[in-house]
């Protein structure tokens, strides 16, 4: 009996099944990290974008327009700015 468990931990057969089944979760762990991180800049930049179009609407509609005038201009450039994306 001894014979064979030191044959048994000797033996490198099948050492590479074990390291796969061991590396292909933190690989896929670290493949959904950076999927979900680059959608994450893509939401950023998206709202960046409305809130730019936003503010410059408001900056050149501003002096022509009551408040709920410009209010409303303003929520049609973030409504379109965020549906062009």
């Amino acid at each position: 009996m001894r014979i064979l468990s030191r044959s048994f931990l000797r033996d490198e057969d099948g050492a590479v099944v074990a390291l796969a089944a061991l590396s292909i979760p933190i690989m896929m762990l670290a493949i959904g990290a950076t999927v979900d991180y680059s959608r994450a800049g893509a939401l950023k930049t998206r709202l960046q974008d409305a809130a730019d179009a936003a503010v410059l609407v408001a900056a050149k509609s501003a002096p022509a327009m009551n408040d709920s005038d410009l209010l409303a201009a303003i929520a049609r450039a973030v409504s379109s700015a965020a549906a062009v994306q």
